[in-house]
């Protein structure tokens, strides 16, 4: 049986690539180690984009990508990630069949205190795809290398514009809500519920502003307000009343 607690292990790697389907300059591969030091754990990270030696700069940019895309970080893991790793370790099994072509590549390799080492593909993948996401977010919020995502929504209710801002701060798996002066914590599993709401939201990219005007409007974290497309009000009213139900 594998060892799933974190404390046994002196080393713990992901190794992950893209699909066979998967083109440039989408196509990637990133490795993530972590080790047990003597206070905390310790995390490297680095990402590398593959195949892009035909793509000039131009058609980088056309592609929302540059040509210094790849990244590496080192910084100490929060301890309620690997609380979350420990968790999925043990509600994974090795994968024993054959990866199809349309599968990303995941492997987990692991050693112990006592020099023992398992390598294998998890058959819950797309869990620990979700979960490594989130890891490494967190593993470069910590590093200082990105800040934490703030999202803004704002909308008229009774004739006056009302404003709420959530953050997500992967370093800790803490998200927050300020509305009118007031601050509330949120669950983690509510607010990556409202982020994938909040990202399912079509705007008008050709009336961004960087002040909210009245009305329905999104800043995604990228310091501009977004007017809604039309057709978006089903999508747009229900994240409304969630978050307004956090913030009573």
């Amino acid at each position: 049986m594998q060892t799933t607690d974190f404390s046994q292990f002196t080393l713990w790697e992901a190794r992950f690539e893209t699909n066979d389907l998967t083109p440039p300059p989408f196509s990637h591969y990133y490795h993530l180690i972590i080790r047990k030091e003597a206070t905390d754990y310790r995390a490297a990270y680095e990402l590398t984009y593959t195949h892009r030696e035909e793509f000039t700069e131009e058609e980088l940019a056309e592609e929302g990508f540059s040509p210094n895309d790849n990244r590496s970080c080192e910084a100490p893991l929060h301890e309620v990630w690997i609380a979350q790793l420990e968790k999925l370790m043990a509600q994974t099994q090795p994968e024993t069949h054959p990866r199809k072509p349309a599968h990303n590549f995941l492997e987990l390799h692991t050693v112990t205190l006592s020099g023992e080492t398992q390598t294998f593909a998890p058959k819950n993948r797309t869990a620990w795809e979700l979960l490594l996401q989130q890891v490494v977010q967190g593993l470069m919020e910590t590093a200082k290398i990105e800040a934490p995502l703030v999202v803004g929504y704002t909308w008229q209710k009774h004739g006056k514009q009302q404003r709420y801002d959530i953050r997500w701060q992967f370093a800790d798996r803490t998200a927050m809500l300020m509305h009118a002066g007031a601050t509330h914590a949120v669950s983690w599993q509510a607010a990556l519920a409202i982020m994938e709401q909040s990202f399912m939201i079509e705007t008008d990219v050709e009336k961004a502003a960087p002040q909210p005007k009245s009305g329905d409007q999104i800043s995604p974290g990228d310091g501009l307000w977004y007017p809604l497309l039309s057709g978006q009000q089903a999508r747009w009213h229900s994240l409304k009343e969630t978050i307004a139900k956090l913030a009573r």
